[in-house]
Parts: C-alpha cells; sequence; structure tokens
C-alpha cells in the first residue's frame, strides 16, 4: 500500500473517530485525546500547505488559519475545553520552540522522541530550502516523523546555522509595508 494513502486514512480515520464519538457521547478522555491529535495533525498540515504555496505568517495567513481551526472544530465537534487547551499548547509550545534554550545533546535527543525542542525547531528555519521545509510541527516530534518531514541536525552546527530567508536580508525588507508585501513576492 502507498505509504502517503496510508497516512490519509489514519488522518480521516481519526477525524471519523472523533466525530462519531462526540455524537455517540463516548467517554470524554477518548474523545478529547482524538480531538487534541486530529488539531495537532491538521495545524501541522496547514504548516506544510503553507510552505509549499509560499505564504507564511502574512495576517491573511492568519486568517486562513483561523477559518481551518473552526472548519476543522465543527468538523470534529471538538469541546471548547479542549479547543481551549489545543490553543494554549500551541501558544506555549512557539514560545518554548522559538527559545534560546541549550538542551544537552542527551536531552534534547531524549525530549525529541516525543517533543518539539527548539533545537529541532531551529532547522526549520534554516536558510537552507531542504532543511526550512522539515520541522513543521509545533508541540509532538511525530508528525514528521510519520510524513518524512524530520530533520534530526542541520547541514552546519546549531550555532552556526544561518536562518531566515536569503531573499529580504535588506533593512528595507524587515519594515512593516515591505513585510506585508513579501508573501505576494517571489522568494
Amino acid at each position: 500500500m502507498n505509504p502517503t494513502m496510508l497516512r490519509l486514512g489514519v488522518f480521516v480515520a481519526l477525524l471519523l473517530t472523533l466525530g462519531m464519538a462526540e455524537r455517540a457521547h463516548v467517554r470524554p478522555l477518548p474523545a478529547a485525546l482524538i480531538a487534541f491529535a486530529a488539531l495537532g495533525l491538521v495545524i501541522y498540515m496547514q504548516h506544510r500547505v503553507m510552505h509549499r504555496v509560499g505564504a507564511r505568517f502574512h495576517p491573511l495567513e492568519i486568517l486562513l488559519s483561523i477559518g481551518v481551526k473552526i472548519a476543522t472544530v465543527v468538523l470534529l465537534g471538538a469541546p471548547a475545553a479542549i479547543v481551549l487547551t489545543f490553543e494554549i499548547v500551541l501558544s506555549s509550545f512557539a514560545l518554548v520552540t522559538h527559545a534560546n534554550i541549550a538542551l544537552s545533546l542527551t536531552h534534547d535527543r531524549l525530549l525529541r522522541s516525543m517533543f518539539v525542542t527548539p533545537d529541532m525547531h531551529r532547522i526549520h528555519h534554516s536558510i537552507l530550502r531542504k532543511e526550512h521545509d522539515t520541522n513543521f510541527g509545533f508541540h509532538v516530534s511525530w508528525w514528521d516523523r510519520l510524513f518524512g518531514s524530520y530533520t534530526p541536525q542541520p547541514r552546519e552546527s546549531q550555532t552556526c546555522m544561518p536562518s531566515g530567508l536569503t531573499t529580504y536580508r535588506a533593512e528595507a525588507d524587515q519594515r512593516l509595508l515591505a513585510l506585508l508585501r513579501q508573501p505576494f513576492g517571489a522568494h
């Protein structure tokens, strides 16, 4: 069987299971875990798609992201408490994964087996396309591993790895109007 089709099947099964669980009033913990996992998977997939089409953290992408989350919550019938918890985790992990925290290789490897660490996520900000188009996860590392988008280490060391987009390095490119126009230009 095609691995992509298998992965798509897992995603569809998660969505259907959650929808049925909510309608059947199954025990709240399994339904909550499925909703939480499904929301994480949808955000991971959306992040990959945004990289593919070149729209990254632009105000329009944020509006699209909100629409995707709303549609997912409605489709899943996710309880409000789970959605709130998910958003808190999403925001908290964004702070942690973008922090300048130095973990030992042993601790990083151990944490990375389940969670996204700052070193794992930093690779996502590499100037190299083959690195910045990986490690899309925001809180758990298994989506990247499952969908083949995991990069364990950058080509250069973590401390020397250049980050950002090579196209927009000038000071003028960092001004507000330039930042708002950038997603519509070539990368």
